[in-house]
């Protein structure tokens, strides 16, 4: 990645991941499936965060690693299979101060490729047709 636009179209790389270098506008587009993809090791972090809320952070620190690392996986299969689709779907978030409604047509478009290329997102998408979230054939122009 030497170049400004491969830097921008990888907001979440293994490196900027384990620094928590990361602007929101990509972390709100990732979310879904940072959440959908990571939500075993989530999951073992908040329990051991719940059971421990007293104790020193670094109690939960090996499942806190491990949802970095998961995160980064998922972010590297997005910049793989769907970078553009990504790409466009956060730029949108950023440049509509971080409102998901003026965005459903990009969301839609990386939603169909990321279940398409990794399975993912099948609930989002089935939530969609049924017009339960606003989606862009349910939007008015």
């Amino acid at each position: 990645m030497s170049d400004s636009t491969d830097s921008q179209k990888t907001p979440l790389s293994p490196e900027a991941a384990s620094s928590f270098q990361v602007t929101s506008s990509p972390l709100m587009a990732s979310a879904f499936y940072i959440g959908e993809y990571c939500m075993q090791q989530n999951t073992k972090f908040m329990t051991c965060h719940e059971n421990n809320p007293n104790i020193a952070v670094d109690k939960c620190i090996d499942e806190s690693v491990e949802v970095v690392k998961c995160a980064s996986e998922i972010m590297n299969k997005v910049n793989a299979y769907c970078s553009d689709e990504f790409f466009r779907y956060w730029k949108c978030i950023d440049l509509n101060n971080q409102s998901f409604r003026y965005c459903r047509q990009e969301q839609n478009v990386l939603d169909t490729c990321m279940f398409q290329s990794m399975g993912i997102g099948k609930a989002r998408l089935d939530a969609a047709e049924a017009g339960e979230l606003p989606s862009t054939r349910k939007l008015r122009n």
